[in-house]
Order: structure tokens, then C-alpha cells, then sequence
């Protein structure tokens, strides 16, 4: 009985992958790049897609569709680009994405491909958790002089989301000054 357990268990923990909440990227070898925030609720998927042409003209995509997840799949449709379908598959740190009709949402199948997770965080608005957050001009650089103080609270857009360990983000304080920097997701809650 105890060997037919086990063996029950292993296969389902090997044979099951879900979708995953989460931020996940794909980086082409031009320098363009996508992101797609994915929550992931009782089989209903919901994901915010930004991606960026590498180009002089700043331009970009967005999409943002919802879904039923069916064997590891899920087609994202949208209201605003009715022609647009976005595929996901998803397995264990990673998903693959495939666009079809998306040439008005930005979204040309140039950004179809194998997107690997970042970070568990999403897109949305989090408080600072620690006394002093300072931020940095770039990730792993030396601290700036500049730091947001616990309960101050900071937007992260999916945009704005570089790996699992950093965050650019922008602040306006009450006087309505903008300060922006990176920060250690560690400093958010």
C-alpha cells in the first residue's frame, strides 16, 4: 500500500504542471523584449502582456486578455482587439507564448517563444516594509542618497519589472515630487 501510494504521488507531481502566477520574459536577440504578468485563479487566467521593440521610436505592445486554463493551455482573448489570441502553455518556471492577429495590439509573432519566470510578484501597488528603502540608479550598484521610509507606497508596472531580485520604480511624495530608482523587491510587501 505504501509503494502505491508513493508511486501515485510521484506521478502526479511529475506529470502536473499548472499555470503559475507570476511575471515571466522573453528576450529576443535584437533586444526587444516581453512581459507577461499571469494570475492564476481555479482555472481562470488573467495576464497583462508589455512588450518592447527595441526601437529609436520607443514604440511598444500591450495586451491584456483573460482565459480558461485546459491542459496546461489557456487562449487569451480581450475585448479591446477582438482578432487577437494569445496561447499559453505553461510548464514548471517557465511558459510558451504564441500570437496570432495581434499586429494591432503591437503584439507581431516575433514575440512568440519561450517566456522563463522572473519573479512569483505581479504588477500593482506594494508598501515599503522596511524603515529606510533607498534606491539605486541601477541594479547592484552603490545605494543613491534617495530612499523611501516604511508604509510609503510605490505602483510597480509590468513594464517596470527587470528580474526577481530588482524593480524600477516611480514615486511621488505629497508635495507631488517624483523621485524613481531601482529597489530590492526584499523592501516591498
Amino acid at each position: 500500500m505504501k509503494k502505491l501510494t508513493a508511486i501515485l504521488l510521484f506521478l502526479t507531481s511529475t506529470c502536473v504542471a499548472v499555470a503559475q502566477t507570476g511575471t515571466y520574459r522573453f528576450n529576443a536577440k535584437s533586444g526587444a523584449s516581453c512581459t507577461i504578468a499571469v494570475t492564476s485563479e481555479k482555472g481562470h487566467i488573467s495576464a497583462d502582456i508589455f512588450a518592447w521593440w527595441h526601437t529609436p521610436s520607443g514604440r511598444n505592445g500591450a495586451f491584456a486578455g483573460e482565459g480558461q486554463l485546459k491542459n496546461n493551455s489557456c487562449v487569451l482573448k480581450s475585448a479591446d482587439d477582438a482578432d487577437c489570441e494569445a496561447r499559453l502553455t505553461f510548464s514548471p518556471g517557465r511558459l510558451t507564448a504564441k500570437f496570432n492577429n495581434c499586429i494591432s495590439s503591437n503584439l507581431p509573432g516575433d514575440f512568440s517563444g519561450t517566456y522563463q519566470k522572473l519573479t512569483n510578484r505581479l504588477p500593482g501597488d506594494y508598501i515599503i516594509a522596511i524603515t529606510k528603502a533607498y534606491l539605486y540608479k541601477w541594479p547592484g550598484s552603490k545605494p543613491l542618497k534617495t530612499y523611501l521610509i516604511q508604509n510609503n507606497k510605490v505602483s510597480v508596472d509590468l513594464e517596470n519589472i527587470t528580474d526577481g531580485q530588482w524593480v524600477f520604480i516611480n514615486f511621488t511624495n505629497a508635495a507631488g515630487k517624483t523621485t524613481d530608482g531601482y529597489m530590492p523587491w526584499s523592501a516591498l510587501k
